[in-house]
């Protein structure tokens, strides 16, 4: 949190009642002594809270004391029952919800593609850039994995292709998934991943590959036609992390 303590952000399970099987995402900041300090210490704050399952958050802190967090929401019924999407919302040091949007919250990425596991990095001027994986759920491209990403100001507004879709990472046959990132130091980041064959020779044999991707959402290695191999062998290798210097 800036003041030697930190913003936990968790799942809520509902596990009887009227909402059994739902999932919302909760938070609670602590003291540098281990104080809970929202809501006297006696319950988390709501960060998101709707019929869909919201859950697999990710957190950065947003420089001033609160933290800017990620998540999937998933509606459980209506015509997009089971479509997973990314959703943000930014939390303020007191524990005060600040993005608004038709859930209480902004969507992020959406897709007739499922948005799933969101990683997400500072851009260094108080937004942040979310990455994450792009599940085919039907079609000539049913079971592929992509890697997207999207880019969004401190008050929430979505930067990439005029907040109309996510820019595109890594996109091929394979399964691109296991995303990991660092900020680049110029409001971009480097992404790394695993990439998968699901055909030929080489089906189901996993390699590490990475990219740059620039605060304007442009791939930069390779011209952006293509990631760079970063490991390969006939072993696969797989669940990249990366650490900065």
């Amino acid at each position: 949190d800036g003041q030697g303590g930190a913003i936990v952000v968790f799942e809520q399970h509902s596990r009887q009642g009227e909402h059994i099987g739902d999932i919302d995402l909760g938070a609670q900041r602590l003291s540098p002594s281990g104080k809970l300090m929202w809501n006297d210490g006696e319950s988390a704050a709501d960060l998101a809270s709707t019929d869909s399952l919201e859950r697999a958050p990710c957190a950065i802190p947003d420089g001033l004391g609160g933290a800017i967090v990620f998540f999937e929401k998933e509606p459980r019924t209506g015509e997009y029952a089971g479509d997973a999407e990314i959703a943000g919302q930014r939390i303020d040091g007191n524990g005060s919800t600040k993005w608004t949007g038709d859930a209480g919250y902004p969507l992020v990425a959406y897709s007739d593609w499922s948005e799933k596991a969101p990683v997400a990095v500072p851009d260094g001027q108080g937004g942040a850039l979310v990455l994450f994986e792009r599940h085919a759920r039907g079609g000539e491209y049913t079971g592929d994995i992509d890697a997207g990403a999207q880019r969004l100001s401190p008050t929430g507004e979505l930067l990439w292709e005029e907040g109309k879709a996510s820019v595109v990472v890594s996109s091929s046959t394979m399964l691109e998934r296991a995303i990991t990132a660092l900020p680049n130091g110029s409001g971009g980041a480097l992404v790394a991943f695993e990439m998968e064959s699901r055909s030929c020779e080489y089906a189901g044999d996993a390699d590490i590959v990475a990219q740059i991707i620039s605060s304007a959402g442009k791939p930069l290695w390779n011209d952006g036609e293509r990631s760079t191999l970063v490991a390969n062998s006939k072993w696969s290798e797989k669940k990249p992390v990366l650490v900065g210097r």
